[in-house]
């Protein structure tokens, strides 16, 4: 990795940019593990809960991916569809709003958003209407806005846009100059932007701006304004004028109040002033003062207060600090002592605590690290040394506690580390190993937890062309499915386990377009789902399984129909889902089964305060839903389950303010009045703490009920992400055990009861994440060690993606296959005698030069479905019979080579 001056650290990242496009077609290896397909993922950027970046799986070229805390990866914008690729770029983030833009042409693309409440990504079209945007720029958000600058004619004149995502609402910067650079900007404690336009500085309030002050008014030659940061209640920024050169200057967001903040490097020759760093309410950077060479210095916006830190290599010398990052209650950053080279270093802006933290690499060569990250009070890093080669560290700040994260490239071969990003609990970065290359890691924070989180792009998938079976649905006997197939693209099929009852239902995009079918949901005997048709947004559709029973729900000739309707759920016998119709965005809609009749899911009684309905969720036997107000606040609903009654406001509110996961058992006891009696089971009290406001993880992870107790994750700021009981009353809703003990997660999922017993995933401290087993106390919690039946030898933990139960007593698994090397290779488990002490698992290996890494495994009856590659066809569907002792194809869905397809995307 780069070490040394700035300007070579700017050299080898242009070449690494330039080299990147061959990355991304690299030729189909005939021997993955010899030399493995890699997904490079890059770009890391946290929004909405996930994690968010740029990869290529070999199928779609490089596209926009994201990542939930679990290590689940899906594709989240295939902005050019097909084998080629958008090379998105992203840009920032507002709330949950993503921006990017995907970079299709040198004349850059249009500016497009991720929607967190409809899960979908698309173009903002009404900014520089029926025109592409060229080559977007995020300068920042606040009070509810984002502000942009695009060239609207591609001729390199930028012009301030200001967006409002949750309303659509885009509009051009009224008063501001013709041109504005994409450079840096601030925000002042009144939300007002404050940016530059190459020598004066501006301000924007809403959608007007105005001028602060012209800063260089004969523009000789000079540097321009940059390094534009809040300190606290001021902005500071980098400006020449020919009295002092390039300095420091600070600005209230008033003429008066703009003035050069310190003259570091008296005369006109300027301090060179780079790698500005907002820690608290300081700010580091690196600056010249013609004497101690370029060496960390740091300001509180006041002239006293901008002083030397420490002359790290004495003298002219210059230690060069840059790659900031805090953590617990240091700066840490990289510097050159010119005695040990350049190391990690950390300071709390006192010349005393400036010290270098450890020598990784001893000697003037130095560790080099870069990729900082704080997460949970300690650092982690990627740097070299001769023992591990790059490989991400961590440290507490001291020599002692500063050692390797995990080895992924065992001995002092490089993983080529990177890109770290924390999510929630969780710190994700890129590495390679000699099996999957550069793929994603995730971990907790500690070497027991380090892991591959997903392997994006498998070897075998450009070897062998797949049908990639996925949205797994049980319909009676039969189950129904997505695939793609060279005749009909990405459409609906169904199958009853044999190859001639394996068969496309319906091709709504006749030929080979892609309907893309998602969110299969079963209601009676229809199958419902949302499906993109001629390039109109998605509508809902319903199958009879059929091949001419598929027809789109409501009455076609009405305009606008539903669109974009998502968080489909099947209660009794009708259908619950959110949707756009009428001008409404995000609203509750009840169907019939048959899919002849839409209502409004709450009343327009109800409805009359609701700006936006959240995923509908059945919980002990009632229909549950959130709303939120205009002002953003969370309402519970209790749904009848006709529409004889209205809906039930529950007292149960979480304000914008609060936590997404708070506490459960205020939750519990904010639910009624301190005078009331007890509420009805049925109401507050009943799913106290089982759910959390749209959005958490823990949300999304579905309970499981033994007799009268229910199972759930939730999360306390004590225990973290747990599993939790109730019965539905506030007195015996408790947590069942702290697996990770204190405040870091298990993160329990997968919830599978077997009788008396519940299993589940979660991560245990030493053995990774792995199966438990628990009768509903921390005495009968245990983790699960099963015997493997070839070996004769207890297993690992079998660290466990897809679960499901076969009665009486057996349970099908994806997991490592424990005589594999690497054991990360996956395999379908079979775990049997659940009630005994002795568990017992046998692997069924599909894929004899690798794992086959089954996924979706859905029941029909007692038949286990799923998708798997065998190495020879690809990613296809398989089935275990309970009759037969090993899995075997059901069909070669996609043959030969991928056929050039149209998209109905």
């Amino acid at each position: 990795m780069l070490r040394g001056k700035p300007y070579l650290r700017v050299l080898l990242g242009l070449l690494l940019w330039s080299t990147s496009s061959l990355a991304q077609s690299p030729s189909p290896s005939p021997s993955p593990k010899n030399n493995p397909d890699s997904s490079i993922p890059s770009q890391f950027f946290i929004a909405a809960d996930h994690l968010f970046f740029s990869a290529d799986d070999g199928l779609h070229g490089r596209e926009l991916w994201m990542c939930d805390s679990s290590g689940a990866a899906s594709l989240a914008a295939d902005c050019e569809p097909g084998p080629g690729s958008s090379g998105p770029r992203i840009l920032g983030a507002m709330g949950g709003w993503l921006f990017f833009t995907p970079e299709k042409s040198t004349n850059g693309s249009d500016l497009w958003v991720w929607d967190p409440g409809k899960h979908e990504s698309r173009i903002v079209r009404n900014v520089n209407p029926g025109r592409s945007v060229y080559r977007p720029a995020f300068l920042g958000q606040g009070n509810g806005r984002c502000y942009f600058t695009v060239d609207p004619t591609g001729k390199g004149s930028r012009a301030l846009w200001t967006i409002v995502p949750e309303k659509d609402a885009c509009k051009r910067v009224e008063g501001c100059p013709n041109s504005v650079p994409s450079n840096s900007a601030a925000f002042l404690p009144d939300g007002a932007l404050v940016f530059a336009t190459d020598y004066a500085l501006w301000r924007a309030d809403g959608d007007r701006a105005q001028l602060i002050k012209d800063i260089n008014t004969d523009e000789n030659g000079a540097d321009r304004i940059d390094n534009i940061r809040r300190v606290g209640g001021k902005v500071v920024f980098t400006a020449y004028d020919s009295s002092h050169g390039s300095e420091l200057w600070v600005t209230d967001g008033t003429a008066g109040e703009t003035h050069i903040l310190k003259d570091i490097r008296p005369g006109p020759r300027g301090s060179n002033i780079i790698q500005a760093f907002s820690a608290d309410e300081a700010l580091f950077f690196q600056a010249d003062d013609g004497t101690h060479g370029i060496e960390l210095w740091c300001t509180d916006a006041t002239e006293a207060g901008t002083r030397l830190v420490k002359d790290i290599q004495p003298g002219n010398g210059s230690s060069d600090p840059h790659y900031f990052a805090k953590a617990g209650s240091s700066c840490y950053f990289a510097a050159d002592d010119g005695t040990h080279g350049i190391e990690l270093w950390k300071t709390d802006g006192t010349e005393a605590s400036t010290v270098m933290v450890a020598d990784l690499f001893p000697g003037i060569q130095g560790s080099g690290p870069w990729s900082l990250a704080g997460f949970h009070e300690s650092l982690y890093f990627c740097a070299k040394s001769p023992s591990y080669g790059e490989e991400v560290f961590m440290t507490r700040g001291t020599a002692d506690s500063t050692v390797v994260l995990k080895d992924v490239s065992p001995g002092p071969e490089d993983s080529g580390p990177g890109n770290l990003a924390v999510l929630g609990d969780v710190l994700f970065f890129s590495a390679t190993d000699s099996h999957y290359g550069e793929e994603l890691w995730m971990s907790l924070g500690s070497p027991d937890t380090t892991r591959l989180a997903t392997d994006i792009r498998v070897g075998g998938a450009r070897v062998n062309p797949s049908s990639s079976p996925r949205g797994l649905a049980a319909m009676g006997n039969t189950l129904v499915f997505v695939a793609t197939d060279r005749e009909h693209g990405d459409e609906l099929w169904r199958s009853d386990g044999t190859p001639e009852g394996t068969r496309n239902v319906c091709d709504l995009v006749p030929g080979p377009g892609d309907s893309s079918p998602q969110e299969l949901t079963v209601v009676g005997t229809r199958i419902f789902f949302s499906a993109r048709v001629n390039g109109t947004a998605r509508e809902l559709w319903v199958s009879d399984g059929n091949p001419d029973g598929a027809h789109v729900v409501g009455d076609p000739t009405s305009e606008p129909r539903i669109s974009n309707p998502r968080n489909l759920l099947a209660y009794h016998s009708s259908l619950y889902f959110i949707s756009d119709k009428d001008g409404t965005r995000g609203q509750l809609w009840r169907c019939t089964e048959d899919g002849a009749q839409i209502t409004p899911a709450l009343d327009s009684v109800a409805a009359a305060d609701i700006a936006y309905s959240f995923s509908p969720f059945e919980l002990r036997g009632g229909l549950y839903c959130f709303s939120s107000t205009a002002d953003e606040d969370l309402t519970l609903w209790r749904l009848p389950e006709a529409n004889l009654t209205a809906p039930v406001r529950l007292p149960f509110s979480i304000p914008k303010a609060q936590s997404i996961l708070p506490n459960v058992a205020s939750i519990a006891l904010a639910s009624r009045d301190a005078d009331s009696a007890a509420p009805d089971p049925a109401t507050a009290s009943a799913i106290a703490g089982l759910i959390g406001a749209p959005g958490g993880a823990e949300h999304s992870i579905q309970p499981a009920t033994i007799g009268n107790m229910t199972y759930f994750c939730a999360r306390t700021r004590e225990t973290g992400a747990e599993l939790w009981k109730t019965d539905g009353t506030t007195e015996n809703t408790a947590l069942v055990i702290d697996a990770f003990a204190g405040p870091a997660s298990s993160s329990p999922a997968l919830l599978t009861p077997v009788g008396d017993f519940l299993f589940f995933v979660s991560e245990h401290p030493r053995e990774g994440r792995v199966l438990w087993r628990t009768r509903g106390t921390a005495e009968t919690t245990e983790f699960v060690r099963p015997l493997d039946l070839r070996t004769g030898m207890r297993t690992g933990g079998l660290a466990i993606s897809d679960l499901v139960f076969v009665p009486p007593d057996t349970l099908v698994a994806s997991a490592p296959n424990p005589t594999s090397t690497p054991i990360e290779d996956r395999e379908l488990q079979v775990i049997t005698h659940l009630k005994e002490e002795g568990v017992l698992n046998s692997c069924r290996q599909i894929n004899t030069n690798g794992g086959s890494f089954p996924r979706f495994l859905t029941r029909v009856n007692n038949a286990v479905y799923f998708a798997a590659n065998d190495g020879i066809h690809g990613e296809e569907l398989w089935i275990l019979d309970p009759d037969s002792a090993a899995p075997r194809l059901v069909k070669d869905i996609l043959t030969g080579a991928p056929p050039e397809r149209a998209s109905g995307k």
